[in-house]
């Protein structure tokens, strides 16, 4: 489990593979590089994968699996890539973002971007429109890992803003998107879970 805090960037060494695996070396970068473990769950843009192999203490390789390819920006990584990186929160951890699983639902297409004289920075972004009605107005939304709050939604045209504070706009891979690329987004939980209710209540 996650809160889409980034506290790390990785960057892809090499990834290779076909549509059905693909396996990543990434190399992470920060003043803290924690202690990695075999089998600990990384969120890489958003995507809970599994430590698969520790080459150095800042560089592990990771699998991708074929559902996961489907339906997550994967396809467009490639050597020297940027990817948010979190580590699974602990029990004790501040929950500083929202709670998110690592499992991504669908890939949300850049739309718009802009820039204030304070360096705030808005991202507006086309969902399916299968997603759509899970979007809302100041709900919790997760775009490439990072915890956001969606705003001016136009149900309309299946898009919505989010505005994003220069720190984090800084050290995360948003500064690098532009119209036109896709990024990874994660639902909100809750919101999942209310609607397969709905959807099966009898």
């Amino acid at each position: 489990m996650f809160n889409g805090i980034i506290t790390l960037l990785g960057i892809i060494l090499a990834i290779d593979g076909d549509e059905n695996l693909l396996r990543a070396t990434i190399e992470l970068q920060g003043d803290n590089i924690p202690e990695m473990e075999l089998g600990l769950s990384l969120a890489c843009d958003g995507i809970c994968l599994t430590v698969r192999e520790i080459i150095k203490k800042n560089i592990v390789l990771v699998e991708i699996s074929k559902a996961t390819i489907s339906v997550t920006n994967v396809i467009h990584w490639y050597k020297g890539y940027a990817v948010n990186i979190e580590l699974p929160i602990k029990a004790s951890d501040y929950l500083s973002g929202h709670i998110n699983l690592g499992h991504v639902d669908c890939l949300i297409e850049v739309v718009e971007i802009k820039n204030d004289e304070h360096k705030n920075h808005s991202i507006t972004f086309k969902v399916p429109d299968e997603y759509m009605s899970f979007i809302s107005k100041r709900g919790s939304v997760t775009v490439n890992g990072v915890a956001l709050t969606s705003f001016d939604i136009n149900k309309d045209k299946n898009i919505f803003l989010v505005n994003i504070i220069p720190y984090t706009f800084k050290w995360t891979n948003l500064s690098k998107l532009i119209p036109g690329n896709f990024a990874n987004l994660e639902i909100d939980m809750f919101m999942r879970h209310i609607d397969n209710y709905m959807k099966n209540k009898k």
